[in-house]
């Protein structure tokens, strides 16, 4: 598994679920997108599903997955509620208030 962008190195900023539920990480710097573990935490490689938590958007289109193993967490688009495809800046904007939700939880970015 790939943790970082082969392209640039950069770390996973968001993830992206397609129809068939497979997890594909999106870079911050590049945008490159790769495919990973939907339940495994890209920055500490921690499968335990007990250890991960998820909380999201009252429409599922956004959802935050956290690590308490590493306390660092990932915002994902769900496409398979989505209309459209991922816009990352636009979709990064509406995901705010849940970056806010996870830091009050404990997790870092």
């Amino acid at each position: 598994m790939t943790t970082h962008c082969a392209l640039c190195g950069g770390e996973p900023d968001l993830a992206t679920l397609d129809a068939h539920g497979d997890r594909q990480l999106v870079c911050g710097r590049c945008l490159l997108q790769w495919r990973f573990d939907a339940v495994t935490c890209p920055f500490c490689l921690n499968a335990d599903r007990g250890r991960i938590t998820s909380f999201g958007t009252s429409d599922g289109l956004y959802r935050v997955y956290g690590c308490d193993a590493c306390h660092r967490y990932l915002k994902a688009f769900d496409a398979r509620r989505a209309t459209r495809p991922l816009m990352p800046v636009l979709d990064g904007v509406a995901m705010l208030p849940l970056d806010a939700a996870a830091m009050q939880r404990g997790y870092s970015s």
